[in-house]
């Protein structure tokens, strides 16, 4: 084949082509990425960087938050009144015991009989706690006192006289309030005596409800 005069005439020609088109072949990649270089917008790679920064991934799924349910504690309303600080109606947690309420009410004083008062007894809604004066006899069960020694006129054995009972008197009765109590002595002052327990309830305050607290622990005679 060297000794053909056609060879010999393209043999030049080969020597110089020939290394040239190997080196295309093999530098081919490298010639194609620098005449096309990567398109720096490309779709795809556009997609995964905007992946990577969070920009089109779906937001994370929000759990609603639950509103919590107020509470509710049930409430009573007591009156107490006798040997402690601050004799009033208090507001207390319907599971409160007198101690509370004798605490709301700014302690007992120097003149109290606490022997004579149930101080863990459950205290109940609209009523009367009367806190006993040295003295003074109470039955622990019902906290409704009675006045130690000789009977005096406003008393009969363990009856209070609507007629001629002080304020104070007044109050030791179960369902009555310093309020009450002034209502009944202001009635009696203004429209007379008594001339009936059941004309108590023409006093302003005392419904029937009220007046079957009372009407146990009250006498009019003399």
């Amino acid at each position: 084949m060297q000794n053909n005069p056609a060879f010999k005439h393209y043999q030049p020609i080969l020597v110089t082509v020939l290394p040239i088109i190997i080196g295309m072949v093999v530098l081919w990649p490298r010639i194609v990425s620098f005449v096309q270089p990567e398109d720096p917008y490309n779709q795809q790679n556009t997609t995964d960087d905007m992946s990577g920064l969070g920009l089109l991934s779906e937001p994370p799924l929000i759990q609603p938050t639950a509103t919590p349910i107020p509470t509710v504690v049930p409430t009573v309303v007591v009156y107490i009144s006798g040997a402690v600080h601050m004799p009033d109606t208090y507001q207390l947690p319907a599971t409160a015991r007198v101690k509370d309420l004798v605490a709301a009410a700014g302690g007992l004083t120097k003149e109290a009989d606490p022997d004579h008062i149930n101080l863990a007894a459950h205290i109940v809604d609209a009523d009367h706690v009367y806190v006993p004066r040295q003295g003074e006899v109470t039955d622990v069960c019902s906290n409704t006192p009675t006045l130690k020694g000789p009977s005096e006129s406003s008393s009969i054995g363990d009856l209070i006289n609507l007629n001629t009972a002080s304020a104070t008197e007044l109050e030791t009765i179960n369902g009555v309030g310093q309020t009450t109590a002034q209502r009944i002595i202001e009635h009696r002052t203004t429209n007379g005596p008594f001339d009936s327990i059941e004309s108590l309830q023409d006093v302003d305050g005392i419904g029937p409800s009220k007046f079957k607290q009372i009407e146990p622990f009250v006498t009019i005679n003399p």
